[in-house]
């Protein structure tokens, strides 16, 4: 529980110092002490090292595709200060291949079988799509990546023996997950251009098998039901 708030408040606190630098410059800008047009030229850069950072925080375990966001953000923030003299982009493609070919060498592949039974879910989809159907015993949570495809994983069928936690990252794609109505489901994440979707109703149990849901959304989404 302790490393769940841990991880929950340092996402929190890097968005809130995003959004806090952000109107400082722009009231700096009104105010014509800072041209906000030449700083963001320079260090616009910045904004997709603080994203990759705050994927990093909600999704230690998925931290391929988040280093590789502050990785690319690094490389443009030291090109726009003309500390290096390269051309970018063409550095960007390799490490963006690099990185998902990483994904999915340091990913067990778990996902061949549309019906499994795995304790532990990893499910990694990239320019693909993904069908699941979990039945667990004894589901202890696990991680899924969505790059440009979508991953649609059913765990009706699964049960939780005590708290669990999901790690999600939708970057251009997209997650539907579906989970019995006998869990309480507890989602946190902050979305960028995304959104994450909690249909689920609450269970009337008194103490419900608890699902913690951290998701990150890029230009993406994340949908739950029952």
């Amino acid at each position: 529980m302790a490393r769940i708030t841990v991880q929950k408040s340092t996402s929190r606190t890097l968005f809130g110092s995003l959004l806090v630098a952000v109107g400082a410059v722009f009231l700096l800008n009104a105010l014509g002490i800072i041209d906000v047009s030449t700083l963001i030229s320079n260090w616009g850069p910045l904004l997709i090292i603080v994203v990759g950072l705050i994927s990093l925080a909600n999704n230690p375990r998925a931290f391929i595709v988040p280093v590789a966001i502050i990785a690319i953000g690094a490389l443009l923030l030291l090109n726009s200060l003309d500390i290096i003299e390269a051309n970018v982009w063409q550095l960007i493609w390799p490490i963006a291949i690099i990185g998902f070919g990483l994904s999915l060498l340091i990913r067990r592949s778990k996902q061949s079988g549309k019906s499994v039974s795995h304790d532990d879910l990893d499910a990694t989809v990239v320019f693909s799509g993904l069908e699941m159907n979990n039945s667990s015993d004894n589901f202890k949570g696990g991680v899924i990546t969505a790059i440009f495809g979508g991953a649609e994983i059913d765990l009706r069928n699964s049960k939780l023996q005590g708290d669990a936690t999901i790690e999600v990252f939708a970057a251009f794609g997209g997650i539907e997950l579906k989970v019995p109505k006998e869990w309480d489901i507890h989602v946190s994440g902050i979305p960028v251009f995304g959104g994450i979707e909690d249909g689920t109703s609450k269970p009337e149990a008194d103490s419900p098998p608890r699902l913690y849901l951290k998701g990150t959304c890029l230009f993406g989404g994340v949908e739950i039901s029952n």
